[in-house]
């Protein structure tokens, strides 16, 4: 199992994270002035722009965050069974606090989708459910998860959709340790930071590995966007496009 890991991992720090994206094509420059080209533009970095992650420029409050976290520790339970070692997950939002999985999972019996709301933990993450409603700009929610990666521990390499999106999921590092590397195919290793709000693209093989002392948490959120997110989106790779170049 190491050795598959290792194999991947260094398959792909063969490439630089950003090594093949691809620039902003000149008719979406008015994107500011225009929201049916800030529409077309958002939707082209999201499928067509081959950025494996994209880092949002909004502040995220990590560090409090984390301190709600650890408050309820003990409610994480093991995500995905034993081919993950030391990957744990507890739903924000979603079906319960316990049901960590997609709904449609074979360890579910449910044979349509069920509602899905704040979780019972909600009421011990203030400051997460107020950045989450108030600050990040999705109009309704999915599955929220924290997600734990224990010391030692890995996820390995998988794809969650059979198509490249940067819309299918974001991904906040409310701790990032160091020697806890992000892996993707074509694509390196994400250049992670503690706080840093990002665009993931989890329809091309990735993996993580914890090879430090210190638990990784992050958060995965699945929702519904706004047109302030498509701006936002926008706003990003334009920035990240210009550091390129």
């Amino acid at each position: 199992m190491i050795d598959k890991l290792t194999e991947f991992f260094d398959k792909c720090k063969q490439t630089s994270h950003y090594e093949h994206i691809k620039h902003s094509p000149h008719i979406y420059r008015d994107w500011r002035n225009d929201w049916k080209i800030r529409k077309a533009y958002a939707d082209w970095i999201s499928n067509n722009s081959n950025c494996p992650s994209l880092k949002l420029k909004v502040d995220f409050p990590h560090e409090a965050v984390l301190e709600e976290v650890m408050g309820i520790e003990h409610r994480f339970i093991k995500h995905r069974g034993d081919i993950h070692p030391g990957w744990n997950s507890m739903c924000l939002h979603g079906v319960s606090t316990e049901t960590t999985n997609d709904w449609r999972a074979d360890e579910y019996d449910f044979e349509t989708r069920p509602d899905m709301d704040w979780c019972d933990i909600a009421k011990q993450c203030p400051v997460t459910v107020d950045w989450l409603t108030n600050v990040f700009p999705y109009s309704s929610y999915d599955r929220v998860r924290f997600m734990l990666l224990e010391p030692g521990g890995w996820i390995n390499p998988h794809q969650d959709y059979d198509t490249r999106s940067l819309s299918s999921a974001v991904n906040i590092a409310v701790s990032q340790p160091e020697g806890c590397d992000f892996a993707m195919e074509d694509a390196g290793v994400i250049p992670w930071r503690a706080g840093d709000v990002r665009a993931i693209d989890i329809g091309r093989p990735h993996s993580v590995w914890n090879n430090s002392f210190k638990k990784r948490i992050h958060i995965i959120i699945h929702g519904d966007g706004t047109p302030e997110s498509a701006e936002l989106m926008c706003e990003s790779y334009d920035e990240l496009d210009d550091s390129q170049r």
